[in-house]
């Protein structure tokens, strides 16, 4: 197999990786992204920047 084929392949693997992710999770990250709108971030009342 040639090189730009492994690549391409490994970067089509990763890509079908990720957008698997992000459909299993959608649910978590969403209940989470509202939560944090909600409370705010973690220990945000430290920050200082």
């Amino acid at each position: 197999m040639s090189k730009e084929c492994e690549i391409f392949l490994r970067e089509l693997a990763r890509l079908e990786r990720n957008r698997r992710w992000q459909v299993e999770y959608a649910e978590f990250t969403a209940a989470y992204s509202a939560d944090i709108e909600a409370a705010g971030l973690p220990l945000d009342s430290w920050k200082t920047f």
